[in-house]
C-alpha cells in the first residue's frame, strides 16, 4: 500500500538545514556530497518557494554566496578540479541558483538590475581560469611522450585538441588524474593522462605547466 506521510515544518527550519546540508557537504567533498546537497536544495528549494516566496529566494541567495566562498573559492582556488568533478559540480550548481533567482525574484520584487553575490567577482575570476594556456598535449608512445601541442592550451580547448588529433567528435575515454605538488598549497598541479578507447587505442598526457 503507497502511503504517504507529511509533516509541518517552520520556514526557518527548513533555511537551517539546507544550509547545514550545504556546509556539511564541503567539508565531505567526495562523489557523494556535496553534489547530494545540491540535489536536495533544487528539490526543496521550488516547494519552500511556493509557502514563502520571499524567504525561499532569501535562502537560495545565502547558499549561492557560500557555495562560492566556501567550496569553490576555497577548495578550489587555483582552478584545478578534484577526481570528483566537485568544483565543475559546484560551477554548475552556482550558475543554477543564479538562473533560479533571476527567473522567479520579479515575481516579487521588482529590481532594475538582477541580483548577483557580493563575491560574484570570485565565481567569474575562478571560472576564468579555465580559459588560461596552462596545459602541453603529448601523445604517450610507448615509455616516450611525444609533444604534440606547439603552444600551450587551456582547460576549455585542450580535449577538443585531442579530439582533432584523432579526427574525431565523439569518443570513449578513461580519464586518469595525477596529483603533483599536492601537498603544496601555492603550487599544487594536476596532470592528466586520457587513456582514448574508441574509436581508436591511444593515449594522451596532459601536463600542466
Amino acid at each position: 500500500m503507497d502511503v504517504t506521510k507529511k509533516i509541518r515544518l517552520e520556514l526557518k527550519d527548513v533555511y537551517q538545514m539546507l544550509i547545514a546540508e550545504c556546509r556539511y557537504g564541503y567539508t565531505r567533498n567526495n562523489h557523494l556530497m556535496p553534489w547530494g546537497a545540491y540535489d536536495k536544495v533544487k528539490r526543496i528549494i521550488p516547494v519552500m518557494y511556493k509557502a514563502d516566496p520571499e524567504y525561499a529566494i532569501y535562502t537560495i541567495k545565502q547558499i549561492c554566496d557560500e557555495c562560492i566562498s566556501e567550496q569553490l573559492t576555497w577548495r578550489f582556488y587555483d582552478g584545478e578540479d578534484d577526481e570528483n568533478s566537485n568544483r565543475f559540480e559546484a560551477i554548475k550548481f552556482i550558475e543554477w541558483c543564479l538562473d533560479y533567482i533571476h527567473k522567479n525574484e520579479t515575481d516579487f520584487c521588482f529590481k532594475e538590475d538582477p541580483w548577483f553575490p557580493y563575491n560574484y567577482d570570485h565565481f567569474t575570476q575562478n571560472v576564468a581560469l579555465d580559459d588560461e594556456p596552462r596545459y602541453n598535449i603529448y601523445e604517450i608512445i610507448g615509455e616516450n611522450r611525444k609533444l604534440l601541442s606547439k603552444e600551450p592550451l587551456s582547460e576549455n580547448k585542450y580535449f577538443d585538441f585531442i579530439m582533432d588529433y584523432i579526427k574525431s567528435t565523439t569518443g570513449t575515454f578513461r580519464k586518469e588524474t595525477i596529483k603533483v605538488n599536492k601537498d603544496d598549497y601555492k603550487d599544487r598541479k594536476n596532470h592528466y593522462i586520457y587513456h582514448i578507447i574508441e574509436p581508436v587505442k591511444k593515449d594522451f598526457y596532459v601536463e600542466h605547466i
